[in-house]
């Protein structure tokens, strides 16, 4: 028999004394309020409601992944062009599983989408367990998931088709799994958290750093607690998965990292410059994500440290410089960024609450003591209201998927329909395109999938992707030209039969443009050639032998982003 008055011993928490400054403990875990109920069931259902606004939002870089997919279900190896083995993704959990769905008949892109929103369910989810157990108090453990469910990056790439729901649910499980065996160290909690770690490294590259995090935690827990042997079974498993992940790489695929990689990431270090300019540009633009960044370092005035709130810390700021480093992202909402917003909005309540309950202490009025609490909650609403704003403010990627579908994929069934087997087929958007045109040999010249112009790429210290989004700020003309030399013998030695270019017109000149392409004979003359997405290989245009050896066969609409697609066709053999 236990007593009423017999006192239940709760698990303990490890923590770190920190001599900064001393402030507030966490308080003690208590039961689900109804409200703090009724706050997650809104993030859940605000995220429904949302998310399922930008059904028509698909990125074109997700059916390269249905490419993959489709190829190694007919037999052709996990390869973009059959027996061609090259990398040209980042995700082999999510392609994985794509396979599986296709394999089941299930329709692809509804497939990517459906599975992306459950992901992102159970992040909310998750990510409020989380909070019950790093923050602890009552109602505000509901707010992050809140904040993460309005926010506009979690929204649309909730509906991008790419892995991204997939990477966040399975890093906020393993922070979560982590949490309760520094809460209460048993052998499943801990089999739980490598399990997520290593299901996370076979999803994206980032998993890497939060491996990194992890074990320096488990370090700082084994060294007061003696655990050696857990440490041992987390970091075993969790590297090997790594060597494992890397082993297949460099059999199969011949690489050490992924062909995007060298695509993208240039070893220039002016690429860091570059990182944080559009860092500022496309995160720190309002003055509540300025804040948001800023909040972790308050950590540091604490006088005692929790393990999670270490854990915490060093990852965003150790995520945060590799952003930098790796110069953002060119798709939009900061979609590289992502996992770190779940635990921004974490450590932002979990400092403001307990901020907010050390004001309540000093104050010795009730009526005060409400209105604090009152203003705490205006702000809460008014940053909610802000975020949901940002996500209504989206629209036109809400019908991406018609665009894509009435040029791009257009263009592919045509080049299906029409092209021998034999043709080759170079294309700057390499996704829609080459899906609806399985048959044929696709050349990508951006490298994301294609090893030569990868490496030329990475090598010659070039980055088009810099150069496009910087607006030719930062003068990389003479690596331009060594890249574009590179590559041009590698690209008449292809004879590509057809290449798709992207011409990009700004609103004012739209109305021009229309009038010119709708007036046949169409050339790719000076005027269209001006028009040119930037980051496409000069290569193609510095030669008038290689440019003038095809016409335009076929133009094609991306509305309403004032961009146009061109389908040219090789005449004449180039020399």
């Amino acid at each position: 028999m236990i007593s009423n008055d017999m006192e239940i011993p709760t698990p303990s928490i490890t923590y770190i004394k920190n001599p900064l400054c001393e402030l507030f403990q966490l308080t003690s875990r208590k039961k689900i309020l109804p409200l703090e109920a009724a706050i997650v069931g809104l993030s859940l259902l605000l995220f429904i409601i949302l998310s399922l606004s930008y059904w028509g939002f698909f990125q074109d870089d997700a059916y390269v992944i249905l490419r993959y997919a489709k190829n190694l279900l007919e037999g052709n190896g996990l390869t973009f062009n059959a027996k061609e083995r090259v990398e040209g993704y980042t995700e082999l959990l999510w392609t994985l599983l794509v396979t599986g769905g296709i394999a089941f008949h299930l329709p692809p892109v509804g497939l990517m989408k459906v599975v992306s929103m459950v992901f992102g369910m159970l992040t909310l989810v998750t990510l409020w367990l989380c909070a019950r157990l790093q923050i602890r108090r009552p109602i505000s453990n509901a707010v992050p998931s809140l904040f993460l469910a309005v926010s506009p990056s979690f929204v649309l790439w909730s509906q991008g088709g790419l892995g991204t729901m997939l990477f966040d649910f399975l890093i906020v499980a393993h922070f979560y799994q982590l949490l309760r065996y520094f809460d209460n160290p048993t052998r499943y909690h801990l089999w739980m958290t490598t399990t997520f770690m290593a299901l996370a490294i076979l999803s994206r590259p980032e998993a890497i750093i939060y491996l990194g995090v992890s074990m320096l935690v488990f370090l700082i827990n084994v060294w007061r607690d003696r655990r050696w042997m857990d440490m041992i079974l987390f970091s075993g498993i969790s590297l090997m998965t790594l060597i494992a992940l890397y082993g297949f790489r460099l059999t199969y695929y011949g690489d050490f990292y992924p062909n995007t990689y060298y695509a993208k990431v240039s070893p220039d270090p002016i690429q860091w410059v570059h990182g944080m300019k559009e860092f500022g540009r496309r995160f720190l633009n309002t003055d509540f994500n300025m804040i948001l960044l800023v909040v972790p370092l308050l950590l540091l005035f604490r006088h005692t440290l929790s393990l999670g709130a270490i854990w915490l810390l060093i990852s965003i700021v150790t995520y945060t410089i590799y952003y930098l480093r790796i110069g953002t992202d060119l798709l939009p909402m900061n979609r590289l960024y992502q996992p770190t917003y779940a635990f921004l909005y974490l450590v932002s309540v979990d400092v403001f609450g307990e901020m907010s309950v050390h004001l309540q202490q000093k104050i010795s009025s009730q009526t005060r003591r409400i209105a604090v609490t009152i203003a705490i909650g205006l702000i809460c609403l008014l940053y909610t209201a802000d975020l949901i704003s940002s996500t209504l403010t989206m629209a036109p990627y809400r019908g991406k998927i018609a665009c894509s579908e009435n040029s791009l994929g257009y263009i592919g069934r045509w080049l299906e329909t029409h092209a021998h087997p034999e043709d080759k087929v170079s294309v700057t958007d390499v996704g829609a395109t080459s899906y609806y045109a399985m048959n044929l040999y696709v050349i990508d010249l951006l490298g994301l999938t294609d090893r030569t112009i990868a490496h030329a790429l990475y090598e010659n210290g070039y980055n088009p992707w810099l150069n496009y989004l910087s607006q030719q700020e930062l003068d990389h003309r003479e690596r331009e030209d060594a890249f574009n030399q590179s590559v041009k013998a590698y690209f008449i030695g292809q004879q590509p039969r057809y290449i798709v270019l992207q011409i990009n017109v700004k609103p004012q000149n739209f109305e021009l443009m229309q009038h010119y392409l709708s007036n046949p004979p169409v050339r790719l003359d000076n005027f269209l050639l001006s028009h040119v997405v930037q980051y496409v290989p000069r290569m193609l245009f510095a030669d008038t032998k290689i440019i003038s050896a095809y016409h335009i066969v076929l133009i094609r609409a991306f509305d309403p982003y004032y961009a146009y697609y061109l389908l040219l066709e090789r005449d004449k053999e180039v020399n």
